[in-house]
């Protein structure tokens, strides 16, 4: 796995979407802007570092237990998990799209720790192979967006208590095909498409949910709030190896342009990350 040096850093959260404002602790301009003394090390992670903060508060520091690149992806993906399983707790089977994309490869494992049944789905059979050392025990091959059919067979007749959908528009149908009674539909991306016609009949009958979630336009206290859960829930996990982060490559910002024809290929696993 990639690893990252440890750092010292503070973060300006009142430009929190601008972590470029992120200062290296011990630069004496640290001490002269914020007034703060860093004694212990922490991970270049500026989403993590919400931890109990307030929008009157502007800096914070963290400590992570170790400094590896999967320290950068997990903080950025769960707290958006997080609102699924907080909202909809994974109960009997959750369906997880795009499994072994960052977002899902960290919702099957969170998913497994709720004691969820976890089915994925991938157009990919190579990374519907590589998520079973992720745990993943039912992998699903999507092709024409079509994969109601294969997971009541697959499951034995049985429907999705849960879903989670990075894609939007394109499996919508088929999401709805998929749910149980009282199922909860949880979108997160929308990376087929945003404008759908919606089965309302069968989301009737179903007395189903449909969710939105987004992360990045949610207020600062929100964030830091499920940031909170994260840390006070979740990041023991990571320690004791019951969860990992999985990232696909490191490479440096110089190239973005090589990283984004990489993840539009569609050959990346995991997160993949840019360095600075």
């Amino acid at each position: 796995m990639p690893v990252l040096s440890p750092i010292e850093r503070i973060v300006d959260y009142n430009a929190f979407r601008r972590p470029h404002n992120a200062v290296v602790a011990g630069q004496k301009v640290a001490g002269e802007r914020f007034g703060i003394r860093i004694d212990q090390p922490c991970t270049a992670v500026e989403s993590l570092a919400v931890l109990g903060i307030k929008r009157t508060v502007g800096l914070e520091v963290i400590k992570l237990p170790r400094a590896n690149a999967g320290d950068v992806n997990a903080p950025n993906i769960s707290p958006t998990i997080g609102i699924a399983i907080e909202r909809n707790r994974f109960r009997r089977l959750a369906l997880i799209h795009a499994i072994g994309s960052g977002v899902s490869t960290a919702a099957l494992q969170l998913g497994r720790l709720a004691g969820a049944d976890v089915y994925g789905t991938s157009r990919s059979p190579e990374k519907l192979q590589r998520c079973r050392e992720l745990g993943l025990e039912h992998g699903l091959v999507v092709e024409k967006a079509a994969f109601a059919s294969a997971l009541a067979s697959h499951s034995g007749g049985r429907s999705a208590d849960v879903i989670l959908d990075t894609i939007g528009a394109a499996y919508f149908t088929e999401n709805v095909k998929s749910l149980a009674i009282g199922g909860r539909l949880v979108v997160v991306g929308l990376l087929g498409g945003a404008t759908v016609e919606c089965p309302l009949g069968i989301l009737l009958a179903k007395r189903a949910s449909v969710i939105g979630t987004v992360l990045r336009s949610r207020p600062l206290e929100d964030k830091a709030q499920l940031t909170q859960r994260f840390a006070r829930d979740l990041l023991g996990q990571f320690a004791g190896g019951r969860l990992k982060p999985v990232i696909d490559v490191v490479m440096p910002m110089t190239e973005v342009r090589a990283a984004h024809q990489r993840m539009e290929a569609n050959t990346s696993f995991g997160k993949i990350i840019l360095s600075w």
